[in-house]
């Protein structure tokens, strides 16, 4: 879900086809939009909270989309950005140079610096569910993986670009990531 910058006034909720939106902390909800495609994932741009990028998939179109007004409308959807791409999850970095990731849902790691009008395939060793930034550190990000043998947690500390698999091998069927901010290493 994303909440705009008034914390906790708007939430949106993928699900099958669509999403739908409340604008009054989950007490009413939208008709459903997008409802077209399958909904993944969404993330908002820092520096544009007004600018949504959603993840959406369907037979034979997959890809990214963007509003431009806190995802009341979407841009044309025939074809979405990377539409050689279909993401499971998005991310995007704080900070003044922003770096979007996404990953695959054939699996591996896709980045980007302009929203994902280009995209670039980095890491294709193991099947990524779900991917995050820190909120603290815009070079750090991880990435949750499932299945044997490439299961588990994946770090890059240099926004993205590479990835190495953390040692808690014990991590193997990861499916969702969360990252909590902390002022501690």
């Amino acid at each position: 879900s994303i909440p705009t910058d008034e914390v906790s006034e708007t939430f949106s909720f993928p699900f099958g086809d669509g999403y739908v939106m409340s604008l009054d902390r989950g007490k009413t909800f939208s008709e459903p939009r997008l409802n077209e495609l399958s909904v993944r994932s969404f993330v908002q741009i820092p520096n544009h909270p007004e600018q949504w990028l959603a993840a959406v998939h369907e037979t034979s179109v997959g890809g990214v989309v963007t509003s431009y007004d806190y995802g009341e409308t979407w841009q044309e959807t025939f074809f979405p950005r990377c539409n050689t791409e279909h993401f499971m999850s998005l991310a995007v970095s704080s900070g003044s140079t922003m770096r979007f990731l996404g990953a695959a849902v054939g699996g591996g790691i896709v980045t980007s610096t302009d929203t994902f009008l280009t995209c670039n395939r980095v890491f294709n060793t193991a099947p990524i569910r779900d991917i995050a930034f820190s909120p603290l550190n815009p070079n750090l990000a991880f990435a949750a993986a499932a299945g044997p043998p490439y299961g588990g947690v994946y770090i890059s500390t240099d926004a993205g670009a590479t990835w190495t698999q953390d040692s808690a091998h014990n991590l193997r069927h990861l499916r969702v990531l969360s990252i909590l901010p902390s002022s501690q290493d």
